[in-house]
């Protein structure tokens, strides 16, 4: 299946999209990544050429390596980038991305472990999941599950799959045979705005946890997962190194972000390096460069002595 790769990011978050494309190319994908960008190119893609033959307006091309296609789409939305990754896959495979058969999107702070070919065979299953750590135990009675169904009655969707566990947004993989899954991503937004008070602009919708949203694109991809007649194939969450055994992605949640943190700083606070700071590092140098060498060797001496701290001292 030919597949392509897509990522929406803003700010100093071009460096998780450097690390995340050198992991591919490093796990053996070869060919076109679609970066929705709000801003000005980053540094290292200061070499980009317009592509007029993209079917997007202001499209920059960068191709670090033979066989990687980078291109920078200019994004303009007031909404924050986590509510716009559904449109902006449709309007990929309404453009850009027409002749691609599958297309997967991952936060620009994740980076992959596992070879290509099993992406590849992945999507061939279903709609490609992974779920989160955080309230994984969520059965299908759970009160957070009762309030979205409200969304789904209004926007006529029926519940189709009783789910047990709570799904990350930060990635999803979709076969164009699947691509209703997205289409009720986007709808379920649009109503959430219309009729709930979601406000697309914001990252959190609340600051409190019993409300019908949180994080509302999260909550709404698993509401997605609910209504969804495409079928899933969801896994647990090692499938982002939230726990130990895994072997797919690694995902860097929270902040810091691994490119901004003082590691050692971190363990005499108790906080050891995560799976996914590690991966970062292991992938910022080829065949994208994005600090020098002395920057990473440092970065890594400090990544093995937190490590080595928090055998004896950790929260």
């Amino acid at each position: 299946m030919h597949s392509v790769i897509c990522t929406l990011f803003e700010g100093n978050y071009h460096f998780g999209v450097a690390s995340l494309t050198n992991s591919l190319f490093a796990n053996g994908f070869r060919g076109d990544v679609f970066i929705g960008i709000k801003g000005v190119l980053p540094f290292w893609a200061n070499s980009a050429k317009t592509d007029n033959n993209i079917n997007w307006d202001g499209t920059k091309l960068y191709s670090p390596i033979d066989g990687v296609n980078m291109y920078f789409l200019p994004v303009n939305t007031k909404d924050h980038l986590t509510n716009y990754k559904a449109e902006f896959m449709l309007q990929l495979w309404e453009g850009p991305a027409k002749n691609a058969k599958g297309m997967f999107y991952f936060d620009p702070d994740i980076t992959i472990k596992c070879n290509w070919e099993f992406f590849e065979s992945w999507i061939t299953m279903g709609v490609c999941l992974v779920n989160e750590i955080v309230w994984n135990d969520m059965p299908d009675t759970h009160p957070k599950r009762m309030m979205w169904r409200k969304v789904a009655k209004k926007a006529s969707y029926p519940i189709l799959n009783n789910l047990s566990s709570n799904i990350n947004a930060g990635f999803i993989g979709v076969s164009k045979e699947n691509m209703v899954f997205l289409k009720i991503l986007k709808n379920l937004i649009d109503v959430s705005k219309e009729h709930f008070s979601f406000n697309a602009e914001l990252f959190f919708q609340s600051n409190n946890d019993y409300g019908m949203f949180k994080v509302g694109d999260q909550d709404l991809l698993n509401l997605t997962a609910m209504c969804s007649s495409a079928p899933l194939s969801i896994v647990g969450p090692e499938g982002m190194d939230f726990i130990g055994g895994g072997w797919i992605m690694s995902h860097a949640v929270g902040s810091p972000k691994p490119w901004n943190k003082n590691f050692l700083l971190s363990s005499l606070n108790g906080l050891k390096p995560s799976l996914a700071e590690k991966e970062f590092w292991k992938n910022c140098n080829y065949p994208i460069k994005t600090k020098s060498n002395f920057k990473i060797n440092i970065k890594k001496s400090a990544i093995k002595s937190s490590s080595f701290i928090g055998r004896f001292y950790s929260k």
